[in-house]
C-alpha cells in the first residue's frame, strides 16, 4: 500500500519522465508537484525541511518480514529522534489465507493481529519518540468479494474486517493515530467505473498513482491536524 512501483507504472504510461517516488510513503514526504499541484507545500518536507525519510516499505512484505532483527537495524540512530512512522501491514497477510478452510482462516487471522501487534511494540520501543500512524487495509472488492484472479471472495471479507478491528485496537492501545484507508476507498474499487478506482489496473490489489495520493491525503490531513505541521 505505501510502496512506489505501481504508482509509478501507471503514471509513467502517459508521463516518462515522471519521478519514480510517487508512492504513498515518498508522497507523504514530497510531493511531485508535476503529478499532483493541489499538494504543492504540502508535504512533511515542506513543514521541516531538515527531515529525512527511512522507506522501508516492500513490495508483498508481511508481518513476519518486520520481525526480522535486519529491518530494526535500520533504523539504528534514529532513537533519540522525534519520528513520524507510517504502518502498512495486513494486506498481504489477509491474502496468503484466502485458499485457507475457514478454520484456519479464523486461526491465522488472530495470529495476523498478533504480529501486527509485536511489530508495533517493537517500532516503539526501538523510537520511543514517534508518533505512529497505522493504516487500515482496503478493499478493493468495495464488499462485493469479486475481484480479478481470485474468484469470489465473499466469503473471506468478514476476516478483513476482524483485520482492520484489531489495527484499529492496537492505535488505541499504544495511543496512535488511525488512517481508515478501508473507509475511504469504499466505492473507487470494484464497484466504480474504471476511471474512477483507485487500484492499479492490471493487478487491482496494488494501488494505482490516485490510491497512493488519496492515503497520502489521509496521513497528512492526520499529520496536520495532531501533529500541527
Amino acid at each position: 500500500m505505501s510502496i512506489d512501483c505501481y504508482p509509478y507504472y501507471e503514471l509513467a504510461l502517459t508521463k516518462p519522465a515522471v519521478s519514480q517516488s510517487v508512492g504513498a510513503a515518498s508522497l507523504f514526504y514530497r510531493n511531485d508537484k508535476d503529478v499532483w499541484p493541489e499538494f504543492e507545500h504540502r508535504d512533511l518536507l515542506s513543514a521541516n525541511p531538515d527531515m529525512k525519510i527511512c522507506n522501508l516499505t516492500e513490495d508483498g512484505a508481511t508481518t513476519f518480514d518486520f520481525l526480522d532483527e535486519d529491518y530494526l537495524k535500520l533504523l539504528k540512530g534514529a532513537e533519540r529522534l522525534p519520528s513520524l512512522v507510517t504502518v502498512t501491514l495486513g494486506g498481504n497477510d489477509m491474502l496468503r489465507t484466502l485458499s485457507y478452510s475457514e478454520d484456519q482462516i479464523a486461526s491465522e487471522s488472530e495470529n495476523i493481529i498478533g504480529r501486527f501487534n509485536k511489530v508495533v511494540d517493537l517500532l516503539t520501543q526501538e523510537l520511543p519518540r514517534a508518533i505512529l500512524i497505522l493504516t487500515t487495509v482496503y478493499d478493493p472488492t468495495d464488499g462485493t468479494g469479486i475481484l480479478e484472479g481470485f474468484g469470489n471472495i465473499k466469503a473471506q471479507l468478514k476476516w478483513l474486517d476482524f483485520i482492520n478491528d484489531g489495527i484499529k485496537a492496537c492505535a488505541s492501545r499504544k495511543l496512535a493515530l488511525l488512517a481508515d484507508v478501508h473507509q475511504h476507498f469504499l466505492g473507487h474499487g470494484a464497484s466504480a467505473p474504471v476511471e474512477d478506482r483507485w487500484y492499479w489496473k492490471p493487478n487491482p490489489i496494488e494501488p494505482g498513482a490516485r490510491g497512493a495520493s488519496e492515503i497520502r491525503r489521509l496521513w497528512y490531513e492526520l499529520a496536520k491536524t495532531e501533529c500541527m505541521l
